[in-house]
């Protein structure tokens, strides 16, 4: 009364079958190649295969894992672009760089036609990791000719900046700071 136990094809590892010399090796080998390639057609994943060439021991080679490898790979260096740009904006204003050369920064992000005029998402309201604003940077330095480009080309007057856990607007920094041009002009953007 022995029963014939009957194992799904799902649960046989190739991996585990061992090899010996000879003719076994071959047997075994084929056998191998022949669940690999059962296991492949019986996962859902597996789309319609063009020749069998397309089956590799290895496993079956989706098209569509290549096109999101190369998506991924054009989102990064997208993200670096933009990591750069930024970069270079709050580097331009540090160093007071003449306006026409931040507005041509600002005048390169892709993002400006995508976002409300305001929005914190543009360039010009985009946070350092310092989680200081380009408007914010301007007025404690006090360059006037900046924030009126930043605000021209979108920069919020009225996004808080954290530090030492005290909120503070570009308005208030220059106070602190005794730029009073700063100060009448961010008055009159409120």
């Amino acid at each position: 009364m022995n029963k014939k136990q009957n194992i799904p094809l799902m649960n046989i590892q190739p991996d585990t079958v061992p090899f010996s010399d000879g003719n076994a090796l071959k047997y075994w080998r084929s056998f191998r190649h022949a669940i690999t390639t059962i296991r492949l057609l019986q996962n859902p994943k597996t789309q319609k295969l063009n020749s069998p060439d397309e089956l590799t021991i290895s496993g079956y080679k989706s098209v569509n894992k290549t096109k999101h490898r190369s998506e991924s790979s054009h989102n990064l260096s997208q993200a670096l672009k933009n990591i750069q740009m930024q970069q270079s904006l709050f580097t331009s204003i540090e160093k007071g760089y003449s306006p026409n050369k931040i507005e041509e920064i600002l005048d390169k992000d892709p993002k400006k036609y995508f976002y409300d005029h305001k929005s914190e998402f543009c360039l010009a309201n985009k946070k350092n990791q310092k989680g200081l604003t380009p408007l914010y940077v301007a007025a404690q330095l006090g360059h006037l000719e900046i924030c009126k480009i930043l605000i021209e080309k979108g920069a919020n007057p009225q996004i808080c900046v954290s530090i030492n856990g005290i909120e503070e607007t570009p308005l208030e920094v220059a106070q602190r700071w005794r730029h009073l041009n700063i100060v009448h002009f961010l008055q009159l953007q409120n």
